[in-house]
């Protein structure tokens, strides 16, 4: 089965997954990096949908994401089955995701992975007891800021996207707030992150350290990846 693109956040993921494959010294499609965050992904695609050529493709998604759920602990990968939308936890929409591609990847890959419900929300959540707290209400179990735009904008042109998640903070712990180190256009302000990891000691070091575990296994995933496509 042909993937035609693939889509990474403009952060480590996209540069991890980028090595992968080059390791992988494979022929691939194209990897093409994103903003963070629903703004900025939405700006994007309104520029990309208007010159890349699509004709019925496939699209993938990977990165990282967050636990909402006692049953995913940090590396472990994950496949969104379906995906709802909460902007600010008011309304939720269902999306669902291509079957075949989902399967094809698991088959494909030998993934140990999980089908999870996916939520995107417009901020990022920091708090364990709030991400606790949407486990409860929603039932979702993987956190993003990008899948459900991404897959409400791609079905309306018939593009079959899957998204791949590597779990990089967990239910059970605080994450620094980390909002304001993104612009409204979703690009990563360095100095403001750096503040943020510092201003939380502790949890930023196992932020970073549990962010190192998934990047390594995401590139693990790529170079794999890279060998079937």
């Amino acid at each position: 089965m042909k993937i035609h693109y693939i889509i990474n956040p403009q952060r480590q993921e996209y540069h991890n997954g980028l090595k992968g494959f080059k390791l992988a010294n494979c022929n691939h499609p194209p990897l093409i990096p994103i903003p963070v965050g629903i703004n900025g992904v939405k700006i994007f695609l309104k520029k990309w949908l208007s010159t890349a050529n699509f004709e019925h493709n496939r699209v993938l998604l990977m990165g990282l994401g967050g636990s909402l759920s006692p049953q995913y602990n940090v590396g472990d990968l994950t496949l969104y089955q379906n995906c709802l939308y909460a902007g600010n936890f008011v309304n939720n929409y269902l999306k669902k995701f291509d079957f075949e591609l989902n399967s094809w990847l698991k088959n494909e890959l030998n993934l140990k992975s999980f089908l999870v419900l996916g939520l995107t929300c417009d901020r990022l959540i920091n708090l364990a007891t709030e991400k606790q707290e949407i486990f409860k209400q929603t039932r979702t179990e993987v956190i993003d800021m990008e899948g459900y735009i991404l897959l409400d904008e791609l079905a309306k042109i018939k593009v079959k996207l899957a998204i791949l998640r590597v779990i990089s903070d967990d239910v059970n712990h605080n994450i620094p707030d980390l909002n304001s180190a993104f612009s409204p256009e979703g690009k990563l302000k360095p100095f403001t992150l750096a503040f943020g990891l510092l201003f939380n000691p502790v949890a930023g070091l196992r932020l970073i350290k549990h962010s190192l575990k998934a990047i390594k296994i995401l590139e693990k995933v790529a170079f794999n990846l890279a060998n079937i496509l």
